[in-house]
């Protein structure tokens, strides 16, 4: 069995794939770092299927629902920086190329094994690549199924079961990276696993993350949603112990360990060391997949995200017609307009020179988007510091479309993603005392007044003071919409 160097160094270019969806794709750029370093070319990509929090729609994205993309086979789309989900949701694979200034891919697993492995296979060979490294951010690939804290399992063993169907026409490699960082299987699960690969003589190789990697890691993170991978990060940095993840759901043990990747035979694993994958294999759509799972008695995250829709569906209300995403060159103006309104200007002041784009470079700004334009700005800040670890919300609409609820969703769908892709469990925001409407707001979703800050901010003009009100919301007393 060669290593994994000799591996890398022998392809002509690599297609790094994160199988599990979602910000896998930014642990899967430090492997690409590592082919190049090794002399070899690398293209980027994953899965069309975004973590819940990310797109509220369950289940992964389908060929026909990927726009902006352009398509190199029935299963693969080539991904820019603006392509979307049809509500406007910026694939992480999207984010992860406007970092590259280079086209991903993007793989529908809707169509089951067979159908992803032939997009990856028709991928590969329109991109000229001859080996394909399949990288797991955490180690659910490897699986058993009754592991207490298996929570998706069924997109990491459609791909696992894609590339062995693929592997006549482009070379696998298996990779885990931050083995236990996505709080489901332990890292001593996922060492055990490992032993058993050893056992069969799959295991070939073990690279460690490098700082610059790291770094780089940490940059994309602010515009790819991930929290997994971040774990990877702070493992690398030598930080220990327990951590708490979505929002206090999960539980990760930093440790040396969590800053490594494992690389694997595919086959071998396949055939010896994880089940799940075999369990899907005949699997002729997603659905067949998941019912192959449900009936060795595992719950799948399709399942998860079908029970979170139906549970924001009780109240029978629709959601505003609504998109976040991130600020781009031509949103200034009219951000500078609603802020200008007297109804917004009233709280938030002129603006600063380079607002939206620049003034205030350590917040995350989103849009505010409705039918296409324009409605508003959300912004997060967070204090990293581990005993003080939380994050604030900032935002304003348009006046036009106050009443529409536009306001409280931006907030519950943000608050979603601090506390289940960003591992926080306390989020604040401060509105002015007087600012009844802004504060109606935040109670919808959850936020409790904690005290009256006296003569807090500058009146506009800057001629007075007026009072400001705290409030938080900590993990687990988020509101829905059918308690309002």
């Amino acid at each position: 069995m060669r290593s994994v160097d000799e591996v890398i160094r022998r392809a002509h270019r690599a297609l790094v794939l994160g199988i599990g969806g979602g910000g896998d794709v930014v642990g899967s750029l430090a492997i690409g770092r590592l082919c190049e370093s090794l002399g070899t070319d690398f293209v980027l990509g994953g899965v069309a299927w975004e973590r819940f929090a990310i797109d509220p729609h369950p289940g992964p994205r389908s060929l026909g629902e990927i726009h902006g993309g352009r398509p190199l086979a029935e299963a693969a789309v080539l991904a820019e920086a603006g392509t979307t989900t049809p509500d406007g949701t910026r694939f992480a694979e999207a984010g992860m190329a406007a970092h590259l200034g280079a086209p991903t891919v993007l793989v529908d697993v809707t169509g089951g094994p067979g159908a992803a492995a032939a997009g990856i296979a028709d991928a590969a060979e329109a991109l000229d690549c001859d080996l394909a490294i399949y990288v797991d951010v955490g180690g659910d690939v490897l699986a058993q199924g009754g592991e207490a804290g298996l929570g998706s399992p069924l997109c990491d063993a459609v791909m696992l079961a894609a590339a062995m169907r693929a592997a006549d026409r482009v070379s696998p490699l298996g990779a885990v990276f931050g083995p236990g960082c996505d709080g489901e299987l332990t890292a001593d699960e996922v060492l055990e696993r490992v032993a058993a690969l050893a056992a069969r003589g799959a295991w070939i190789g073990t690279w460690g993350l490098t700082e610059p990697a790291a770094s780089e890691l940490e940059a994309v993170a602010r515009a790819v949603p991930t929290e997994a991978s971040l774990q990877a990060v702070r493992c690398a940095r030598g930080e220990t112990g327990e951590v708490d993840i979505r929002g206090g759901l999960r539980h990760v043990r930093l440790s040396p360990v969590g800053a490594l990747t494992f690389f694997f035979d595919v086959r071998a694993a396949y055939d010896g060391v994880a089940p799940l994958a075999r369990a899907v294999a005949g699997a002729v759509d997603l659905e067949q997949a998941r019912d192959a799972l449900a009936a060795l008695g595992i719950r799948t995250e399709l399942d998860y995200e079908r029970d979170r829709a139906r549970q924001g569906n009780r109240s029978g209300r629709a959601r505003p017609d609504m998109v976040l995403r991130p600020l781009v060159e031509g949103d200034e103006a009219e951000l500078r307009r609603i802020q200008a309104t007297p109804e917004v200007s009233r709280w938030w002041d002129e603006p600063d020179e380079g607002f939206p784009l620049t003034d205030e470079p350590d917040a995350t700004r989103l849009t505010i988007e409705v039918d296409g334009a324009v409605a508003g700005m959300i912004q997060f800040s967070e204090e990293l510091e581990p005993k003080y670890r939380h994050a604030g919300i900032d935002l304003f609409v348009d006046p036009a479309l106050h009443g529409r609820g536009l306001g409280t969703e931006a907030v519950r769908r943000v608050v979603r993603h601090l506390f289940e892709d960003r591992g926080h469990h306390r989020i604040t925001i401060d509105p002015a005392a007087a600012n009844t409407a802004a504060i109606r707001t935040y109670e919808k979703v959850g936020f409790r007044p904690v005290g009256v800050m006296r003569r807090y901010e500058r009146d506009l003009g800057g001629e007075g003071w007026h009072d400001g009100l705290l409030m938080e919301l900590v993990a687990g007393e988020e509101r829905t919409l059918g308690d309002e």
